[in-house]
């Protein structure tokens, strides 16, 4: 399958808040999107495990910054 994506138009700055369920595949996904995303991302109740571990410190590489609030 193929997808095809363009970028949301005229979308200077976007503030809100999802709620989603603790799992470690939207962990990952959420990651990647804040690491994309300009300006300070929050996530709360994210999953640690391995896995999301292994994910940050691939972001951080990337030079993302991350701090684990426990």
């Amino acid at each position: 399958m193929d997808i095809a994506l363009k970028p949301m138009a005229n979308l200077n700055e976007l503030d809100a808040e999802i709620n989603c369920p603790s799992s470690r595949s939207i962990t990952n996904r959420v990651l990647i999107a804040a690491a994309l995303a300009s300006g300070e991302s929050n996530l709360e109740n994210a999953l640690l495990c391995d896995d999301t571990l292994v994910m940050i410190k691939g972001l951080e590489k990337f030079g993302a910054e991350i701090k684990i609030i426990r």
